[in-house]
């Protein structure tokens, strides 16, 4: 345990009181530290002394969900969620991809709706429980009104880009798909199991997970090309620009609204920087189980792996830390490093440095409190 400033002051040889002081690794309160001797070489005490510990530390709750696999409309806990993994926040909301259908909840009351879809795979556009979905996983808000959501395939049906106007709930098929890997116009273009999405500066980002790949669209013309990784779905873990790079099964995918992608490479276990402007593709950071989702604040990377846990990672140094999760999967709220999830997948992350997290096979939205 590291201290970081503060005032020390010996009240006896094994009682000390600390004052103003920040515990850098936020150890919860009622947890004990052990201050070896050579401390107090100064005071000439000659003695290790426990302090109890009363710093703040990451708080673990849940915030959507029953635990029980099933789409339920409901308040908080009482809402029944199935499978949720893709997350995006607008103007008060959390969107999230739940199965078959786009689910809502309002941060501030915490009810969770059914916002469209329905049961059953289908493609079919409309407005709310009118339209119908394959196998929604990645969604993004772009910040004027529009959610866009990628599909997984499903038979003849999927791996398009869909597109919903939040105001008046209408789902239309932004590009059609269909399993492949081909650029070029909306009814031409071709994915193999999109997973996610972001939205940058009149772009859509796509981790196209089988083909190895990074696709960018153009919102306004609706054309995509191949931005990073492979052109014929070939894996491998190679820094480079562009097509050169390679990737392995990539799955999130975040802006940082400065000009960099972060990239989840699953497989590879491994964070990947993209600077948009050069498309060079770097490595931020490895040693993941299976890395899945990405969220960016203030300097920093949060990750979701599938050794469930979530770390946090300072940008410029690379460093990591585990911020919660045990590395055991089961369901336990609390204190970060005691909380317990079961295959944590997406994340997203607020203004104020709130963390959610879809914690997938707990079939609950997970929220991760800041110390």
């Amino acid at each position: 345990t590291t201290l970081s400033g503060g005032v020390v002051t010996f009240v006896s040889s094994t009682v000390v009181t600390i004052s103003n002081v920040r515990f850098v690794d936020n150890p919860g309160s009622g947890q004990t530290i052990t201050i070896a001797a050579a401390a107090f070489a100064t005071q000439n005490l000659g003695v290790a002394a426990t302090v109890v510990a009363s710093g703040k530390t990451w708080q673990v709750s849940t915030f959507a969900g029953n635990g029980r696999p099933t789409v339920l409309d409901g308040v908080g806990i009482a809402a029944g969620l199935n499978k949720p993994r893709g997350l995006a926040l607008y103007n008060g909301k959390l969107y999230f991809t739940d199965s078959t259908y786009i689910r809502v909840m309002d941060l501030t009351t915490q009810q969770v709706d059914i916002f469209a879809g329905k049961a059953g795979v289908g493609d079919q556009d409309g407005v709310g429980r009118a339209a119908s979905f394959v196998a929604p996983r990645g969604i993004a808000a772009d910040g004027i009104g529009n959610l866009y959501v990628t599909e997984f395939g499903n038979g003849s049906y999927g791996n398009s880009i869909r597109k919903i106007n939040i105001a008046t709930q209408y789902v239309s098929t932004f590009i059609s798909g269909g399993r492949g890997h081909v650029d070029g116009a909306a009814n031409v273009a071709k994915f193999d199991e999109p997973k996610d999405i972001a939205v940058y500066d009149g772009k859509l980002y796509v981790t196209d997970s089988l083909n190895n790949c990074i696709r960018e669209i153009d919102i306004g013309t609706k054309v995509t090309n191949t931005f990073a990784g492979s052109l014929t779905g070939s894996s491998g873990t190679a820094n480079g620009t562009g097509t050169a790079a390679r990737f392995n099964l990539p799955d999130s995918v975040v802006a940082d609204g400065i000009g960099n992608l972060y990239v989840t490479d699953h497989t590879n276990n491994s964070i990947r920087k993209i600077d948009i402007a050069t498309k060079y593709v770097s490595t931020v950071a490895g040693g993941f189980n299976q890395s899945t989702g990405i969220a960016v604040y203030s300097g920093s990377l949060y990750v979701t792996d599938y050794g469930h846990a979530v770390y946090k990672i300072d940008i410029g140094t690379g460093a990591k830390t585990t911020i919660a999760g045990t590395g055991t999967q089961g369901y336990v709220d609390g204190r970060g490093t005691v909380a317990q999830f079961k295959y944590p997948y997406r994340m997203t992350i607020d203004g104020s440095g709130n963390l959610y997290v879809a914690d997938e096979n707990n079939a609950r939205i997970r929220k991760i409190t800041p110390p």
